[in-house]
C-alpha cells in the first residue's frame, strides 16, 4: 500500500511538474521570419542612478560600469541632477550576435570581439551626454583574448552597425579609450566617455574568399523568409550573409565575396507558414566553394541549444 501510494504521489508530482513546465515554456508561434527575429532580440537592461552622486551598475552577463559624480549634461550643456536611467545591452556570444544583428564587422572585415555593449543615459525621455573631462569605468568579462584588442565605436550604416577604431588619449593621470586585459579575472577594463554602441575588438587578419550556399528542403522557401549567418570557430565572431538570389520557388542561393578563410558553422533559419526550419553546417571554406543546405523542421529550443553548442 505504501509503495502504491508513493508511486501515485510520484506520478501526481510528475504530472503537476509537467503542467507547470508547459505553463512556463509555452510553444511560441511566429507568423513570419521578421517576427521570429524580433522576438529573439536580446533585451535591454535598465538601471537608475543619482546623477549628482554617480553609481555602479552590473549587467546580467557581468559588465560592471561606474559613473562618477556629476557626469551628465543635456544637449544644451546644462548640468543634470536627480535620477537618470541607464540602458545597457550586452552582446557577448553567438546567440546575442545573431539575434541582435550587431556583428563585429568593420568595413566589411570580420573582427574578433572581446565583447560588444550598448549604453544610453536618459532623463525624462531625453538622451543625455557625458560631460567633458568626465569618464566612466567599465569592466567586461573577456569573450576573446587577443593582444591586439582596441576600442571601437559603432554607428549605423545601411541598417547595420559598422565599427570604427577609436584612438586612445592620455593625460597626467590616466589613459582613455584603451582596453586593458586583466588575467586574474579574465576581463577587459577601460576608461571612456563614449555612449551608444561600443566594442572591444581585434582584427584576426584572415584572407577572404568567394563562397555560395544553396538552401532548399522546404516548400515555400524564398528571399523573404530565410536568413543565413556564419559563426567562426576560432574567433568570437559571427556575421550575416546579405547577398541573396532566388534559384526557383523553393530554393535560395546566398553568396559573399568576403567570407574569412577559417573554420566556421553556417546557421540557416527559415519561417514558412508559421513553422520554424533550420540547419547548421560545419565548413572549412575553399575559394569559390559551393555548399548545399537542406532545411529541417525544428523547435525554437532546439535552435537555441544548437547555437549555444557552437564553438
Amino acid at each position: 500500500m505504501k509503495l502504491k501510494m508513493l508511486t501515485a504521489l510520484f506520478l501526481t508530482a510528475v504530472i503537476i511538474t509537467s503542467c507547470n513546465k508547459e505553463k512556463e515554456e509555452p510553444h511560441r508561434i511566429f507568423v513570419d521570419l521578421p517576427s521570429f527575429m524580433e522576438a529573439k532580440k536580446p533585451q535591454s537592461q535598465f538601471f537608475t542612478i543619482n546623477a549628482e552622486s554617480g553609481g555602479t551598475i552590473t549587467g546580467d552577463a557581468g559588465t560592471v560600469i561606474t559613473f562618477p559624480a556629476k557626469a551628465f549634461k543635456n544637449s544644451d550643456g546644462m548640468n543634470i541632477s536627480g535620477n537618470v536611467q541607464i540602458e545597457l545591452k550586452e552582446i557577448f556570444d553567438n546567440t546575442s550576435m545573431i539575434f541582435s544583428g550587431v556583428f563585429p564587422v568593420s568595413g566589411g572585415k570580420i573582427l574578433n570581439s572581446g565583447g560588444e555593449y550598448y549604453i544610453n543615459v536618459m532623463q525624462s525621455g531625453e538622451a543625455l551626454l557625458i560631460k567633458e573631462n568626465k569618464h566612466y569605468s567599465l569592466t567586461l568579462p573577456a569573450q576573446a583574448v587577443d593582444p591586439g584588442m582596441i576600442f571601437y565605436k559603432g554607428a549605423e550604416l545601411d541598417g547595420s552597425i559598422n565599427w570604427t577604431a577609436v584612438s586612445s588619449t592620455i593625460d597626467s593621470a590616466n589613459v582613455y579609450d584603451l582596453f586593458t586585459y586583466n588575467s586574474l579575472d579574465n576581463s577587459y577594463s577601460i576608461l571612456t566617455d563614449s555612449i551608444g554602441w561600443c566594442n572591444c575588438d581585434a582584427f584576426p587578419e584572415l584572407p577572404t574568399l568567394n563562397v555560395s550556399i544553396e538552401i532548399s528542403g522546404v516548400d515555400g522557401t524564398d528571399l523573404t523568409n530565410t536568413v543565413a549567418f556564419a559563426v567562426l570557430d576560432d574567433e568570437n565572431a559571427a556575421f550575416d550573409f546579405y547577398q541573396y538570389a532566388a534559384v526557383d520557388e523553393n530554393t535560395v542561393r546566398i553568396f559573399s565575396n568576403s567570407v574569412p578563410a577559417t573554420k566556421m558553422h553556417l546557421v540557416v533559419v527559415s519561417v514558412v507558414n508559421e513553422s520554424l526550419y533550420f540547419e547548421i553546417l560545419e565548413i572549412d571554406p575553399d575559394a569559390d566553394a559551393e555548399y548545399e543546405i537542406s532545411l529541417s523542421a525544428g523547435t525554437e529550443a532546439a535552435l537555441d541549444a544548437a547555437i549555444l553548442a557552437l564553438p
